[in-house]
């Protein structure tokens, strides 16, 4: 089949529109979700955590089911919408709505541990200079946990993008309507549209690339900002999360490459490369580059954990030598099969 750029660019548009509204509503309820909730105690505070977790631990189509029960046609509150007029069943609306409650853990989970981390004493100072519970969340600790919120809200945005269990149960696969990018790929890869599916594929990466950069742009900034006051194990722990992010956008760009090579382009096709650069490209190489990658970046995690906390928090350092270890022992595995099987 013939490569058609209009059907990239449309669900590119649409996945954009889609994770960029489901982002904006998810930042504004879960922020202040979070903001009620951080360091409250007690069987309610954490029954309504629970609640806001639950669609990290659901599987997407599930979500989807309960989506349909509840703004359905015939669902809890669907007679209600169509009073409205509001459709959201086959819509890009419904897609909305679907990405916005996949997404919200992402943003409720970082905002809430960035508030709880805020210096107390600040909010209290603020509270004795007569200020309003809403004057001091904007005024303090809003700012100060800014950080770990917009690194919620790049994940929120980088999952939106990729959504797609949800999206179909609630809104469809419509091509031009609801057809996101994740759903256009799918498409594309069953009709044995290669071509189609490999520029889908790219733009897909690129645009997480790209999210990457421009917070790997953020980190670089504060470090060259604060270069002269900061204490050397914080410039420390910001130089390595600058590589957590070259290492993760290395990675990706392989995947993407591997895919193309690998799983998208037929054998007619990767031998009408002739000496492009691509047809020289050795997959077993790159896979191994990719899990040091993984190992590198378990390592690092480790590291920043070792230097955020000392040996304070001891469950969060246990966890991260686990991944590690486990990424670790999947790259030796993985060497030595690849090794036997070259020998066989």
């Amino acid at each position: 089949m013939d490569f058609d750029l209009a059907f990239v660019w449309s669900p590119l548009e649409l996945s954009l529109r889609v994770a960029g509204a489901a982002t904006a509503v998810s930042f504004v309820v879960a922020t202040l979700a979070a903001w009620r909730l951080a360091r409250k105690r007690g069987p309610l505070p954490a029954l309504l955590d629970a609640l806001c977790s639950l669609p990290l631990v659901m599987p997407p189509t599930v979500l989807g089911y309960y989506l349909i029960l509840l703004v359905g046609r015939r669902g809890v509150f669907g007679p209600g919408l169509a009073e409205l007029g509001i459709n959201l069943i086959f819509s890009w609306q419904g897609a909305v709505v679907a990405a916005t409650v996949v997404v919200f853990p992402l943003i409720y989970k970082s905002a809430r541990a960035a508030l709880e981390q805020v210096d107390k004493h600040l909010e209290d100072a603020a509270r004795t200079l007569g200020a309003s519970e809403w004057r001091v969340f904007v005024s303090v600790s809003l700012p100060l946990a800014w950080k770990g919120i917009f690194a919620g809200i790049m994940l929120a945005f980088a999952r939106g993008m990729g959504e797609f269990g949800a999206t179909l149960m609630i809104a469809g696969n419509i091509p031009g309507k609801t057809q996101t990018l994740a759903l256009a790929i799918y498409d594309a890869f069953q009709a044995g549209n290669d071509l189609q599916a490999s520029w889908l594929v790219f733009i897909t990466s690129a645009v997480c690339v790209a999210l990457l950069m421009v917070k790997f742009a953020m980190q670089l900034y504060v470090l060259c900002r604060d270069i002269i006051d900061i204490h050397y194990l914080d410039l420390i722990t910001g130089v390595l999360t600058l590589v957590d992010f070259v290492l993760v956008a290395q990675m990706l760009i392989l995947v993407a490459i591997c895919g193309y090579v690998q799983f998208i382009k037929t054998p007619e096709q990767r031998a009408a490369l002739g000496d492009n650069w691509l047809s020289k490209i050795n997959f077993a190489s790159l896979k191994l580059i990719v899990i040091n990658s993984l190992v590198t970046i378990a390592g690092i995690e480790v590291l920043k954990a070792f230097l955020d906390d000392g040996t304070g928090n001891e469950i969060e350092m246990k966890w991260s030598v686990i991944v590690f270890l486990a990424f670790s022992t999947a790259a030796l595995i993985y060497a030595v099969t690849e090794r036997l099987a070259e020998h066989k």
